[in-house]
């Protein structure tokens, strides 16, 4: 039951973001679903997975514990914690430097639970490339293409 309402929460919350999308102004000759369709279809695809595991859960009948701070014990809290510092980080070291960090150091700790070590220094240095490449890639993508604004951070101070 706690799982059910976690989830239910997380819908109430979903739901007001969602209620928020709809006051933006759209001209009535729109046909593209105005300025906020994109957070509308991800909130949409939130609601879909909560019903689907509400189901899932009500289904299996097996009454089972649901301990909400297990969820920030172990391995899912250092990966909480690390998405909680990037999202913090974002607007200060910008979306460049913070997601290649992130990717990076979220990779690294992957890598330590399941190998049981850091793995070889070259391997880090090459993925962390690969990173630092496809974090570009994208801010390019946002920025240049679809003209989004991405956070800048430390790196506009290089300009």
């Amino acid at each position: 039951m706690g799982e059910i309402a976690s989830l239910l929460a997380l819908a109430c919350v979903g739901a007001v973001y969602y209620a928020e999308t709809l006051g933006y102004a759209v001209s009535r000759f729109e046909r593209t679903g105005g300025p906020a369709v994109y957070p509308k279809m991800v909130l949409a695809c939130l609601f879909v997975f909560i019903a689907l595991r509400i189901c899932r859960i009500v289904r299996e009948r097996k009454p089972r514990p649901f301990v909400f701070l297990n969820l920030f014990r172990g391995a899912r809290g250092k990966f909480f914690l690390m998405f909680a510092a990037y999202i913090l980080l974002m607007p200060h070291l910008g979306y460049i430097v913070a997601t290649a960090g992130y990717l990076t150091a979220s990779c690294a700790l992957l890598t330590r639970l399941k190998e049981g070590a850091p793995g070889p220094p070259g391997r880090f240095a090459l993925r962390a490339l690969f990173f630092l490449a496809v974090t570009m890639g994208l801010y390019w993508f946002f920025a240049t293409l679809l003209n989004v604004g991405v956070p800048e951070g430390v790196l506009q101070y290089f300009d």
